[in-house]
């Protein structure tokens, strides 16, 4: 259960029917996943004084489900969170396409 602290903004922002559109986090969790969200899908180059920060990961949308574009997302997202969020430890990233019996009948 949260203690009362808060840890930051979570991220993304979320519709609210009452105005509550900015939720802090309560839980350290809750802020990790928020900030790593927040790295992925910023743009490289968007945020100022901070050009770097973020990914290319829209860059891929329209790019061959193989495995070289899988590596260079992968590759992507683990220099980001190595430059960004280095005390945060990845074990393991998957990617997939987002409905995987669609690209079954490509092949």
């Amino acid at each position: 259960m949260a203690d009362g602290r808060t840890y930051g903004i979570n991220f993304p922002f979320r519709d609210s029917p009452t105005g509550e559109y900015l939720q802090l986090t309560q839980y350290q969790k809750d802020e990790i996943g928020a900030s790593l969200i927040h790295l992925i899908l910023t743009r490289k180059g968007t945020r100022y004084f901070l050009p770097t920060f973020g990914t290319r990961i829209y860059e891929f949308l329209f790019e061959p489900f193989d495995g070289i574009t899988f590596n260079a997302i992968e590759s992507d997202i683990r220099d980001a969170i190595n430059t960004f969020l280095p005390n945060l430890i990845v074990n393991n990233i998957t990617i997939e396409p987002a409905s995987p019996e669609e690209y079954r009948d490509w092949e």
